[in-house]
């Protein structure tokens, strides 16, 4: 096997401009960016523009010097599959649905509770996480409390209940009592993304114009 720095060369650089002119991939196209720009500056030079390490350069360049352009592509992840049985996943949603645990008593159900008795039902310990998307998959939500009125005045109250802001705002996940409802995905993008989102892009934008100055050779 060639050593790292030797995969780097003129005609890798000339076939990396070639596919970077006509591909739209836009995780792709970086890679592409990087390997020309590794032909003509270090390689750790250029890992530091991308935020990434010399090892992952050099394994780009490797990839797409054996398999082109499919070789920097993402492979696609098989999902894992599931602890629990069909079987098993309806039994835990008649639960939900019963507002009972497996013996037939009553319960509030939160996160931490049903995955205690997960456990206990089926001998299977599933992370707070994993339940919580299966759950949303299934069209659960968190259960809020409804708000109450502020000079707690019962007439006020019964008012409230009928006439109040219906969306308080996205629910804590853990430690709440779960119920079945439609999901609020489009608030849910607008939280992840947030400005943490923003400034990535915008360092990400920063990042590639750094390696479009490294591959045309300017100081």
């Amino acid at each position: 096997m060639a050593r790292p720095k030797e995969l780097f060369t003129g005609e890798l650089e000339e076939r990396a401009k070639a596919d970077l002119a006509r591909i739209e991939d836009g995780d792709v196209a970086v890679k592409l960016k990087a390997i020309a720009a590794a032909a003509r500056r270090p390689v750790s030079t250029v890992g530091d523009v991308l935020g990434a390490a010399p090892e992952t350069v050099w394994r780009w360049a490797r990839a797409y010097s054996e398999s082109g352009v499919e070789g920097l592509r993402r492979k696609a992840k098989r999902p894992k599959p599931s602890k629990l049985t069909p079987g098993q996943k309806a039994e835990v949603k008649s639960w939900l649905r019963a507002s009972k645990t497996a013996k037939g008593e009553p319960v509030h159900w939160t996160l931490g509770v049903l995955r205690a008795a997960i456990i206990e039902a089926f001998g299977v310990s599933l992370d707070p996480s994993a339940i919580w998307k299966w759950l949303r998959k299934e069209g659960w939500k968190p259960k809020v409390p409804r708000p109450k009125h502020h000079a707690a005045d019962p007439a006020a109250q019964a008012e409230f209940k009928k006439n109040g802001r219906a969306d308080q705002g996205p629910p804590r996940r853990r430690g709440v009592l779960l119920r079945r409802g439609p999901l609020r995905t489009e608030a849910l993008v607008r939280e992840d993304v947030g400005e943490e989102g923003r400034a990535s892009r915008g360092s990400r934008e920063a990042r590639l114009q750094e390696l479009l100055r490294l591959q045309c050779g300017e100081p």
